[in-house]
């Protein structure tokens, strides 16, 4: 319990309680929580004054100040005396601002996410104020993934089950309270992401580049962080047996990679191979041979293809980062199909 209220920095006002579950089931009882699972209980707060008997239930990630007022409610002294109301009509009727809950409270505006980082997260983890009792998610992106931070967003319980190394590296760094199972989707999961890039003191980037490094290039090596920060660069999904599409995507970057100038020549252009089977290094070494030096072939694993197609696809409109400059994708057809699906995003 102390290492719990130390993960909170709980102060002297504070204090944690324990005890058989037998008593501790019957102070629920009392309390109207009659649930049989433990972790399904209510985000509620029990407000009570021993010496008056009163007791009531609040929810303290509602409207603070409905929760504050109904705190010093609680004191009969404060309920007696005459509240101050001067200050709110000083300036004249009609001069008091009122603020909407909705824009006031949780939603610090329309953002989406807001809420929900308010409600689940802001307990836990700032955006650039440095690690609570979980890290600082300043960042993030940066550090992460989009497909790892959405999967543990999901289920956290179920990475540390199976030992991923990431989720058993941060709940040793942060002992006192590990990461709890949320219940959000993944299009929740989306929004979350989106609102911390937002708070995040630097532009976050829309491609996770640890999955683009992952895989590996017709020279048999892999990309570095060197190789792509800071640099413009494209992506193009597709694969060497591709008839038309895809030898004619690669010719017209090769014909704009031509046509630039000595100091532009920094842009990068990545071909991502979606035929592993058959795309090996090797193959993938002889096929660009046919085109500009600039542009790197990429394969790897089915798992490590399908994480940088996720986490090179921008979410929604308007979110594409700047060291992003297109997407071309080209998915391999299907034994019955006669002709690859390609297409531009």
């Amino acid at each position: 319990m102390k290492q719990y209220a130390d993960a909170f920095h709980a102060g002297p006002c504070w204090l944690f309680l324990t005890g058989l579950p037998e008593d501790i089931q019957e102070i629920r009882y009392k309390f109207g929580d009659r649930r049989p699972d433990l972790g399904d209980h209510r985000n509620d707060v029990g407000l009570g004054n021993g010496a008056t008997g009163e007791w009531q239930r609040e929810n303290a990630l509602g409207d603070l100040d409905h929760f504050v007022g109904a705190v010093k409610a609680m004191d009969p002294t404060w309920r007696a005396a005459p509240q101050d109301v001067a200050s709110q009509t000083a300036l004249g009727k009609g001069s008091v601002k009122t603020v909407h809950y909705e824009t006031g409270y949780v939603m610090e505006g329309r953002q989406a996410g807001s809420a929900m980082f308010t409600k689940l997260c802001a307990g836990c983890h700032s955006i650039g104020g440095g690690d609570r009792v979980g890290p600082d998610l300043d960042g993030l992106t940066l550090r992460r993934g989009r497909a790892w931070i959405t999967e543990f967003l999901i289920d956290p319980i179920k990475m540390r089950s199976r030992q991923d190394p990431i989720a058993l590296a941060l709940a040793a760094k942060f002992p006192g309270v590990r990461m709890p199972y949320l219940q959000i989707h993944e299009s929740d999961a989306a929004d979350l992401i989106s609102y911390i890039n937002a708070k995040s003191k630097q532009p976050q980037p829309t491609i996770a580049l640890e999955t683009l490094s992952a895989l590996t290039t017709h020279d048999g090596g892999h990309l570095t962080a060197a190789d792509l920060k800071g640099r413009p660069f494209a992506v193009v999904f597709g694969y060497t047996h591709c008839p038309d599409i895809c030898p004619t995507t690669l010719l017209d970057w090769s014909n704009v990679l031509d046509g630039l100038s000595a100091e532009a020549r920094r842009f990068k252009v990545l071909f991502v191979s979606v035929d592993p089977e058959r795309d090996s290094p090797e193959a993938l070494k002889a096929y660009m041979q046919s085109f500009n030096p600039g542009i790197t072939a990429l394969t790897g694993s089915p798992a490590q293809i399908a994480a940088a197609a996720l986490n090179s696809t921008p979410p929604t409109p308007g979110t594409m980062a700047i060291s992003l400059v297109s997407i071309n994708t080209c998915s391999r057809p299907s034994t019955s199909t006669a002709n690859p699906r390609c297409g531009a995003t």
